[in-house]
């Protein structure tokens, strides 16, 4: 089974896949193995949608992710990071929202829906909610370095 992960960085969606060996959750895979950008587009468009699948741009991250996670074991259970590497499919805004809120097919066996996927679907779907009922939430920005604003003509309604 494959931990299928993800994350914004930027104003990028990535998309990431950690074997796992069906002990817990662990990966199966040393530290900074993920699977492949092809692997991943596969698992996606069988899935989702191809389209949404061939429609991505392979790319790298580098993570610190838990040691635990990665590799294993009561002695990694400590809290310790790792940098890893991740071969990840990006995303822009419009495609991630299509992604983050259509449910995978119920015969879809590829990956494991991680936590980290879940919690951007479920952000995904507030947001899609707040835009249908005309509550748009105001936008802070920092005005220096001590102090941050509302923009003006942003409300709740």
């Amino acid at each position: 089974m494959i931990a299928l992960q993800g994350m914004w960085a930027g104003d990028m969606f990535h998309v990431w896949g950690l074997p796992q060996d069906g002990v817990a959750g662990r990966a199966s895979a040393p530290v900074g193995v993920s699977i492949s950008h092809d692997q991943l587009r596969d698992g996606i468009g069988d899935g989702w949608d191809s389209l949404l699948a061939s429609g991505a741009t392979a790319s790298e991250l580098r993570l610190k992710l838990p040691a635990a996670a990665l590799e294993g074991g009561a002695a990694r259970a400590n809290g310790e990071l790792r940098t890893c590497s991740v071969n990840t499919l990006c995303y822009a805004p419009s495609d991630a929202i299509d992604l983050l809120t259509t449910a995978p097919r119920s015969s879809w066996r590829t990956f494991d829906v991680a936590p980290s996927f879940r919690f951007w679907s479920r952000a995904a779907w507030v947001v899609l909610e707040l835009l249908a009922k005309q509550r748009f939430v105001p936008a802070v920005y920092r005005a220096n370095e001590t102090t941050t604003r509302r923009r003006p003509n942003e409300c709740m309604r």
